[in-house]
């Protein structure tokens, strides 16, 4: 499993009518219904929110700070479209609202349109130069891209902007794990563990040591998320990698067999958990957590190709067959299989 990072969106919504309507009794219609969605949107009410907003904007169809604070509704909600049409209107009626922007670049990340948000965040930067926040996102956007080292210098500034941002250096330590520099990685997670201990550092910085092939300071680490994080399926999953590269692979089993309780629609912990149980000789076992990783994800090539390996071990060959030619024809290594069906017949 891969390390976890999390945006930030500006969450706040605009309190200034709000504030104003205290000095006038909320004798305006639309302002009391602007308030309303302050008030609804602050306990994250967002349906109603939105319905309070639909009627300022009516009322008020000028008013950059209602769509603005619906677009916030929208994003809470999931619906980055509508979100971003807001944001849309917002910044038109009101084009310095660095807010705005840096809003429409989070919808447009959390829909895969990682260059519109980046040109998005480069205008709430370019209005407002101290927002950490800005350049954090930007870093995200930049790391999807896989364009890593332009994410780790974001990173950086965030970090320079607030010392505090834990987020940053995690993130900026998975962007170097991206361009192999484990060891500089290791030091960002360890900087995230003193200013905020929690599992998902504890997680990140166990990836960390497995890429630099210390397993056991791994499983230290994942010991750590599960004690934090009882139900954290990826650190048992990644525990048992890191077992079974120890060799120790009945532990692996058993931290695949917690990660399938918990996930039990996870194929790859079904693909893993018989290979490890292949390393044991125990090749009708595996083949039924073959047969389930296949039904969870019938186009899954490599449990067609290991299953294809059981079935040699045991000598049942027809049917070893039939599934290299199925794992061939979704994509899988011809001669990599074939080699590897060849060495398991020489070996029972």
């Amino acid at each position: 499993m891969v390390p976890q990072v999390m945006r930030i969106m500006k969450n706040s919504v605009v309190l200034l009518l709000f504030l104003a309507a205290a000095l006038v009794g909320c004798s305006n219609p639309a302002i009391a219904h602007y308030n309303a969605g302050v008030e609804h949107s602050e306990e994250g009410r967002w349906e109603e929110a939105i319905a309070e907003y639909d009627e300022a904007i009516r009322l008020a169809p000028q008013d950059a700070d209602a769509y603005y604070n619906r677009g916030i509704a929208y994003d809470n909600l999931g619906d980055y479209q509508r979100a971003i049409e807001d944001y849309d209107e917002a910044i038109r009626l009101d084009p310095e609202d660095a807010l705005a922007f840096h809003n429409r670049g989070y919808a447009y990340d959390n829909l895969g349109e990682h260059r519109r948000a980046i040109e998005d965040y480069d205008e709430a930067i370019r209005l407002n130069p101290q927002d950490s926040d800005a350049y954090y996102n930007r870093g995200i956007a930049y790391f999807d891209l896989g364009e890593y080292q332009r994410a780790i210098d974001d990173y950086g500034e965030a970090i320079r902007l607030n010392p505090q941002a834990s987020e940053a250096y995690g993130n900026r330590g998975i962007a170097y794990a991206g361009l192999g520099e484990h060891q500089r990685a290791m030091e960002d997670y360890d900087e995230v563990l003193r200013l905020d201990p929690q599992a998902k550092a504890y997680f990140n910085r166990g990836i960390a040591y497995d890429d630099l092939g210390e397993y056991q300071r791994a499983i230290e680490d994942y010991d750590e998320a599960i004690r934090l994080n009882p139900q954290y399926t990826d650190a048992y999953f990644n525990r048992a990698i890191a077992y079974y590269d120890l060799g120790e692979y009945q532990r692996a089993i058993e931290e695949y067999d917690e990660a399938i309780r918990l996930n039990p629609k996870d194929s790859d912990a079904f693909l893993n958990r018989g290979i490890a149980l292949g390393e044991l000789s125990a090749y009708q076992r595996a083949i039924k957590d073959y047969d389930e990783a296949i039904r969870l994800d019938p186009q899954y090539a490599g449990a067609y190709a290991i299953r294809a390996l059981s079935y040699t071990h045991l000598g049942r060959d027809l049917e070893a067959q039939q599934d290299a030619e199925r794992a061939i024809d979704l994509g899988f290594d011809r001669g990599i299989l074939e080699a590897a069906i060849e060495e398991a017949k020489r070996e029972r």
